[in-house]
């Protein structure tokens, strides 16, 4: 009887968490007089200077597609 208690307050434990997660994660209110982003992925991103982390991507072309893809 133990096991089965100690489960089900798992389990409601687990349920709880994944609510309050999803509570959490909300969209921005869009619609067609929405103004579009103040800032561009180029104003953001610049290549010029030195980099703070130099870090070997082997796919870094992708991943640079991807996130301009998602933006």
């Amino acid at each position: 009887m133990a096991s089965f208690a100690g489960r089900a307050a798992w389990e409601v434990s687990a349920v709880l968490v994944i609510l309050l997660i999803c509570g959490c994660s909300t969209l921005p209110h869009t619609g067609p007089d929405t103004v579009p982003p103040l800032r561009t992925h180029e104003s953001v991103v610049k290549d010029a200077g030195p980099h703070l982390l130099d870090v070997p991507d082997s796919i870094e072309g992708f991943n640079r597609g991807v996130y301009r893809f998602n933006y």
